[in-house]
Formats: C-alpha cells, structure tokens, sequence
C-alpha cells in the first residue's frame, strides 16, 4: 500500500524532516538528517520501520503530494491529495483505516525564531571566546540522541565548524557552569550560565 502511494503520488523524492531520534541511530540511518531526501523504495523502508516500532520516527514528504508521518498512536499517517486517496481506498480493510477530511498544512507559529545563521561571522565570535572553556551544542533532530556537543579550542574552531551538519540550532555556552544546582537541569545548556 505504501508504495501505491508513493507512485500514484509522482514522488520521485521524499524530503525527511521532523525526525525523533530516542535512541542511537543504527549506521544506515547516520546521514538521515533533517532535509535530506530520500528515494521512494527507502522511504518506504523507513515508513514500515516506524510502524513496526523501530524508529527512528520522521516526516517523509513530497510537498503537496504526499506526506507519511508516525502518529503517537503507533499507526502510520499517510496525507495525500483527493485523487490519490480515491484510487489507494481499494486497500480499505487490509489493516488499513481511511479518513477523509479536507485538511490545511498546520500554520508554523514560532513565538521567539531564531534568525542568526552560523556563518563565518558567528565561528569568528566563538573563535574568539574559545580561549575559555567553551561548548558547542548541536541540536540536529528532536530526541534524547538528537544533539552532539563539542568542547571549543583556537585549534579546533574550524574543524567543529565543519563537523555539524546542515541545519542544525547551534548553542554555545562559555565558562559554564560545571557544578550546577539540579533545577537547572532540565533541557541543553540550560545548566550553564553565560553563553551566546
């Protein structure tokens, strides 16, 4: 059924995003990365993957074509245009449930965007505090596995600015606090004081 959907659609490609990383990513899943596109035979791996419960949960979309996403139900949610939905409702009873409803893309509200960029400007300005103790956090997915975090030298400033990967939400923190109290543990970085 998954892949009548992906063919009746005319996906040619599936960009991943909205990806939930719980747990260490198995390596064929390293380069996974948010924006990164797939082909249609190994989107349709991961979408059976995340309905067998084996994660990592992501979007897979094709923008105005189709859409396959996990629920927190456990089920797998494929959005696709009225015509496609007509023609996969032949597949209705074979552990598939169809619900048709007109649906809107979910408005993006973000009440505080982060609008700076890590350009050359910004690893300029890190370079500058990394003769101090410094950490980079690199936020990539969602999840308890989703961020990597880097201790900044002069020496290295370059090399880590090379190791993230592309779109992440970068966080640098300097002279941190390393004893701190324990209501300040609760999301990165929240437990060092300073930062950029």
């Amino acid at each position: 059924m998954l892949g009548a959907a992906v063919e009746k659609s005319g996906a040619d490609l599936l960009e991943v995003d909205g990806k939930l990383v719980s747990e260490p990513l198995p390596e064929e899943h390293r380069g996974l990365r948010n924006g990164a596109e797939v082909l249609p035979l190994q989107a349709i791996g991961l979408a059976e993957g995340m309905a067998a419960g084996r994660g990592p949960y992501r979007q897979l979309a094709a923008p105005g074509r189709l859409q396959i996403e996990s629920g927190w139900d456990g089920a797998v949610h494929l959005y696709t245009t009225p015509a496609v939905s007509v023609d996969l409702a032949i597949f209705h009873g074979e552990g598939v449930t169809f619900l048709w409803r007109d649906a809107a893309p979910e408005p993006i509200e973000v009440s505080d965007p982060v609008d700076a960029v890590a350009d050359t400007g910004f690893w300029a300005k890190v370079a500058e505090v990394s003769e101090r103790l410094t950490l980079v956090c690199e936020r990539w997915t969602y999840g308890a596995h989703g961020c990597r975090r880097f201790r900044v030298t002069p020496e290295s400033t370059v090399e880590v600015a090379r190791l993230l990967r592309p779109r992440p939400l970068v966080c640098v923190a300097t002279e941190p606090e390393l004893n701190p109290r324990a209501e300040l543990l609760q999301d990165d970085f929240t437990a060092f004081l300073g930062g950029g």
